[in-house]
């Protein structure tokens, strides 16, 4: 397939796929011999050990995709559900090693995250982690605010629920194949089996190359090029109607060459040719293991969560982004983490009092070095660092049905988190006179923290209205690259989230909303800074500010087998206090990478045929960003800015499917990254407009 280089589609197009389904979509209303398609938002979905009920039911902001959905709008990985889950903002950097997710303004682009990862109830700590292929996932499911009460440390801004398939969900082999412009392919082979009525297995294994949308000109060679292979297995029993047993593993292996950095040309606001001169590129080897333990009777729910992570990862960067050799670094680190949580909840939802109570502890290992060339003073610095952090969390929750009037409830938890973390730090300066090596250094940081939540939720029919307020905490930890002993760590942050909100399944029978509303005050906020040589990146805390906001959820169904999704979320988070020195106070400016808005317009509309081809099902997608800032001063800036989106599937009985689809058709032009080197400002240009195909068979 040809490079697409300027696509342009016009209104017309966008107008005509709309008029072409909507048509057939009257046309179907008349022949009742059509089945139903397109998933309703009536469909329930199970409440995970976590929750005391369904996701719809919780007085939380929240948003799921189902499998069917993120095929039906081509979303393969966690950072495409920007703007598609509102206020929810996840940025490429270049690499995986930088993978930030920001959820009402709350966001980390460096060390531990402020949202919070789980796949299959094993929690992630690591955001070089979080861009997870989604591909054959069951469902995912963000919830928005602080959830710190049931899922601790790191959740500020929310969580990430992801749930892969049981092999008794079903059996087959299912094999798929895509390709696209800028040669893109990839292969997958999925097969899940059942031995008997009890033991099930699923396995599945992945390879994908991305050629990279961009071209290094003083290395003649394509920035971003990926390769990434994975495996995946999954193991369950269930010996009778009480217990399930599950072990599932992951493997991944990728390799990236490359940065697509370039200088910002000023007078545009634009991107100008890519010219550093070393070899860079990210490599990553992880691997994820997880037991999961379940017992379930009609009056309690008993679970049990063991984890273990291992990361072995290198960064190699051209730091002045520049033809000439400056500075080059080579940053690696090596991590390993367990953890244990058990989870007890009573198990009827039509119980007058329902409770949780858990307790969760963990291990984590960090060894990182980061080796700095500096070819000007012809010297080299040498940073290792091993840190050690273990911590410990009880938590309980309660909820009363039918408090004082029928459809009531009022919901309470606490949690209790207790962390320490230890730090050996060794520095060492090469230079041509000698060699300079400061004496060790140890750090050790100690956090307890109490996270209580309150909320309210009065149910009628198919509507609900919910009131919460609840804490957000995320810890504190040490930074790798600090310049300055101020900067050898940083303390924790706080928050308190006020929200309002409305749900309903099902008004007038064709629409369905979500409605809801945040105030978020957070202290001691975690932002980053660059050390004063320009070089390597640290966290402080910035003093105070504040976030709110609001986000709409609708979905429309005109015909049975049509519908239309709008996501849209504000978000005005500023500074309060963040004063630096005496000419460099930011109090009133906007925390950067945050955009004001994200919004998304989704048409799907899926038709059922006798003839040759079973079925097929169009989609068609608007989504957009902005304007966000990319610093404290607020002096760069991305506008507004929207994608158009396009996806088309072919469907036959004998289990065939095939899709075409585009990406950015109407290749906008927008920043997906800037930054600052000194004096001067680098960054990356959004993705070009692109287009490709897939091809799946299911036996």
């Amino acid at each position: 397939m040809q490079k697409i280089k300027d696509s342009r589609v016009s209104g017309k197009m966008l107008f005509f796929v709309f008029s072409l389904v909507a048509v057939n979509a009257l046309r179907a209303q008349s022949d009742s011999t059509h089945h139903r398609t397109v998933e309703l938002p009536s469909v329930q979905i199970v409440a995970s050990s976590k929750e005391l009920s369904a996701i719809e039911k919780l007085p939380v902001s929240s948003s799921v995709l189902t499998g069917y959905r993120l095929a039906s709008e081509n979303i393969a990985s966690t950072s495409e559900l920007t703007a598609r889950i509102p206020n929810m903002y996840m940025p490429g950097y270049g690499s995986r090693l930088t993978s930030p997710v920001y959820i009402r303004g709350i966001g980390s682009r460096i060390n531990a995250p402020s949202v919070g990862l789980y796949a299959d109830d094993i929690p992630y700590f690591e955001k070089s982690m979080y861009d997870i292929d989604l591909d054959g996932v069951k469902r995912v499911e963000v919830l928005r605010g602080p959830q710190g009460t049931l899922y601790g440390r790191n959740t500020m801004g929310g969580v990430i629920n992801i749930h892969t398939w049981s092999p008794f969900d079903g059996q087959g082999t299912q094999v798929k194949l895509s390709g696209g412009a800028y040669e893109h392919y990839s292969a997958k082979a999925t097969h899940r089996l059942l031995a008997g009525d009890r033991l099930g297995l699923s396995v599945s294994a992945g390879y994908s190359h991305e050629g990279g949308f961009f071209r290094n000109v003083t290395r003649n060679e394509k920035a971003g090029e990926l390769d990434d292979a994975n495996a995946k297995i999954r193991l369950e029993y269930r010996p009778n109607g009480l217990w399930r047993a599950a072990y599932s593993g992951s493997f991944g292996d990728s390799r990236q060459n490359g940065y697509p950095y370039a200088p910002i040309v000023p007078a545009s606001n634009r991107t100008g040719e890519i010219v550093y001169n070393q070899s860079s590129g990210y490599s990553q080897r992880v691997t994820t293991h997880g037991i999961h333990v379940r017992r379930e009777s009609e009056s309690t729910l008993f679970a049990s969560v063991t984890a273990f992570h291992w990361l072995d990862d290198e960064q190699k960067l051209d730091q002045d982004f520049t033809a000439d050799s400056v500075y080059f670094a080579t940053q690696s680190q090596k991590q390993v983490m367990l953890s244990q949580e058990l989870t007890l909840r009573s198990n009827r939802e039509d119980a007058k009092y329902q409770w949780l109570a858990g307790a969760f502890g963990f291990l984590q290992n960090v060894e990182s070095r980061i080796d700095v060339d500096n070819y000007v003073q012809q010297a080299a610095e040498y940073r290792l660092t091993d840190v050690r952090t273990s911590g410990f969390a009880l938590f309980h929750q309660s909820r009363i049905n039918g408090v004082s009037v029928k459809g009531l409830s009022l919901e309470a938890g606490v949690r209790m988190d207790a962390e320490k973390s230890n730090m050996d730090y060794d520095y060492l300066l090469e230079m041509k006179n000698g060699v300079s090596e400061s004496p060790r250094v140890y750090g050790r940081l100690d956090f307890v923290k109490v996270v209580p939540r309150v909320s309210t939720m009065y149910e009628h029919s198919d509507n609900r209205w919910f009131a919460s307020v609840s804490c957000g905490y995320k810890t504190g930890g040490f930074n790798t690259a600090f310049e300055l002993d101020a900067d050898r760590s940083f303390g924790p942050e706080n928050s308190i989230n006020y929200e309002t909100g409305y749900r309903s399944q099902r008004i007038a029978g064709f629409a369905a909303v979500d409605l809801s509303l945040f105030y978020i005050d957070w202290r001691n906020q975690q932002i980053y800074a660059v050390n004063p040589s320009g070089r390597g990146s640290v966290l402080r805390n910035a003093g105070k500010s504040h976030s709110s906001g609001f986000e709409v959820s609708a979905r429309v169904w005109p015909a049975k087998n049509l519908s239309f999704d709008l996501e849209y979320g504000y978000t005005r988070a500023v500074f309060d206090r963040n004063r630096k020195s005496d000419s460099e106070d930011y109090a009133g400016k906007f925390i950067p990478h945050v955009p004001r808005n994200t919004v998304s317009l989704t048409g799907l509309y899926s038709m059922n045929l006798r003839r040759f081809v079973d079925g097929i099902t169009l989609m068609a997608q608007y989504s957009g960003v902005g304007r966000l800032f990319w610093d404290e001063t607020n002096l760069s800036s991305q506008d507004f800015y929207g994608v158009l989106n396009m996806r088309a599937e072919f469907r036959t009985a004998s289990r065939f499917r095939f899709a075409v689809w585009g990406r950015n058709l109407c290749n906008a032009n927008y920043n997906l990254f800037d930054f600052a080197v000194g004096a001067s400002r680098f960054g990356q240009r959004g993705m070009p407009a692109t287009a490709g195909t897939s091809v799946g068979v299911f036996f």
